[in-house]
């Protein structure tokens, strides 16, 4: 189960979902940020098509550029908790080494270390948010399981920093002379920065030439700043918001 408070922008992301093992996910966007919850549950002894199944469903997806990844649950793959854990060496089975790679491949990383009454650790939390905290949680909203504890997962978002956009002219790389770029690149004589004994005059002579070739084959355009000001927002009404 997986729910989601109303006070928060969500919505259920059916295209992430198979039918060969229990995974809800939803999207949660705070502020300009997404966050995707995955809450998966694989049976002891399910087979390879399973785990692949679910990872292919997240390679097929696609993610928005600003947006973060968290799966929770029980692998069921119990020495490969232990590696991710412990960091020990651990001989993993090739289903083990078959779900390492994948998540390895996610760039995501393992951050629960809470053990059961058998100081094992079942359920997996895999996240690309660097900032998560994983720890036993105090509030019970069902009756604990032995084998797996009540997890609390936290996290800091940093909302993204302002970008200050430049007046001036940059080059348009989409309207690109690309054939007439890559002669120029390929038929300049380069033997000059072979010649220069300072570092820092082979760079700057590098630089020179380079933007010279790029003058001549990319436009310059200027970045349109984006106007987030509401249509309604007249100048006659700012005007009467700055005498109140």
């Amino acid at each position: 189960m997986l729910a989601v408070n109303k006070s928060l922008i969500s919505q259920r992301i059916i295209e992430l979902e198979c039918s060969l093992n229990e995974c809800p996910w939803v999207e949660i966007i705070t502020q300009n940020h997404k966050v995707y919850i995955g809450v998966v549950y694989f049976p002891p002894n399910s087979s390879k098509e399973s785990y692949k199944s679910f990872f292919d469903k997240i390679d097929q997806f696609q993610f928005q550029q600003k947006s973060d990844i968290i799966i929770l649950g029980d692998f069921n793959l119990h020495q490969l908790s232990n590696y991710m854990n412990d960091k020990r060496s651990v001989n993993l089975d090739p289903l083990e080494t078959y779900v390492l790679n994948r998540v390895t491949f996610l760039n995501l990383e393992q951050f629960n270390q809470v053990k059961n009454h058998s100081q094992r650790t079942l359920d997996l939390i895999f996240t690309s948010i660097e900032t998560t905290k994983v720890s036993k949680s105090e509030v019970e909203i069902v009756e604990p399981d032995k084998h797996h504890p009540c997890l609390e997962v936290s996290f800091r978002y940093y909302p993204p920093t302002k970008v200050n956009i430049s007046d001036e002219p940059s080059y348009n790389f989409g309207k690109a002379d690309g054939v007439r770029l890559y002669h120029l690149l390929n038929t300049t004589d380069w033997k000059t920065l072979y010649e220069k004994k300072d570092t820092n005059e082979a760079l700057d002579l590098f630089y020179k030439e380079v933007y010279s070739i790029l003058d001549v084959t990319v436009p310059k355009t200027k970045i349109k700043k984006r106007n987030n000001t509401p249509i309604w927002l007249t100048a006659d009404i700012k005007k009467k918001f700055k005498k109140k």
